[in-house]
């Protein structure tokens, strides 16, 4: 069990899931940058994490709940738990909203992040759900995510390096990957240097660049 100083935000497991080192640049060294992706998702959030509750067809949805787990040692909030609109507590759906589309590349993270929240939420009700939603808001689809076994037990493993690594304040090194590309932290990561080979060609460019500039456009250091 972790004490209330110890819980990490739930969607530092979507981080780690994406990127280790990215969630260590968030988390450990406290940096961050937006990029018109981050920036989109942020006002997205803004508009869904207004309280609020609501009702149709049976069913009560609750927005913006507060979500905590001393098991795994996380809080945060649900975008929107549907509850039915009856005595009994079961058939429980949580749905996480996000920007753009499910893609094989962010599947996994997505898919961690919502089974962390179902996983908090069934510690605080006593209950189990099997199942919890992605929707997209672009596209306005709605994906249904099974909580199998093998999800739980990747949703407790990366909680449990997400905790070792804030333990330790020890961020992974760089590692040049697809992802990078679309990565919003990429000019602090700098992960062209990640690799020998790679970062003797960065170096080179950056040179090379510099050597191609006319002389005036060239930094010089005024005369003492």
């Amino acid at each position: 069990m972790y004490t209330e100083d110890e819980l990490l935000p739930i969607s530092s497991l979507a981080q780690y899931a994406y990127c280790p080192r990215r969630a260590g640049l968030i988390f450990v060294e406290r940096q961050w940058a937006d990029n018109v992706f981050t920036v989109q998702g942020r006002h997205l959030h803004e508009r869904v994490h207004q309280p609020s509750k609501t009702r149709s067809e049976g069913r009560r949805s609750v927005r913006s709940l507060v979500l905590s787990s001393a098991r795994l040692g996380l809080f945060g909030l649900a975008d929107m738990v549907e509850f039915p609109d009856e005595a009994q507590i079961t058939d429980v759906t949580i749905i996480e909203f996000k920007r753009g589309k499910l893609t094989p590349r962010r599947k996994l993270e997505y898919e961690i992040q919502l089974c962390a929240q179902a996983m908090c939420l069934e510690e605080m009700l006593g209950l189990q759900l099997r199942r919890g939603s992605l929707f997209f808001a672009l596209s306005h689809r709605r994906v249904e995510v099974e909580f199998t076994v093998e999800l739980r037990q990747s949703v407790e493993s990366v909680a449990l390096r997400m905790h070792e690594m804030m333990r330790s304040a020890a961020v992974p090194r760089p590692q040049l990957g697809p992802k990078c590309r679309g990565c919003s932290l990429r000019e602090l990561c700098m992960p062209e240097l990640s690799v020998g080979r790679d970062a003797a060609a960065y170096l080179r460019r950056i040179v090379n660049k510099d050597a191609s500039l006319p002389p005036e456009s060239k930094t010089t250091e005024r005369p003492r």
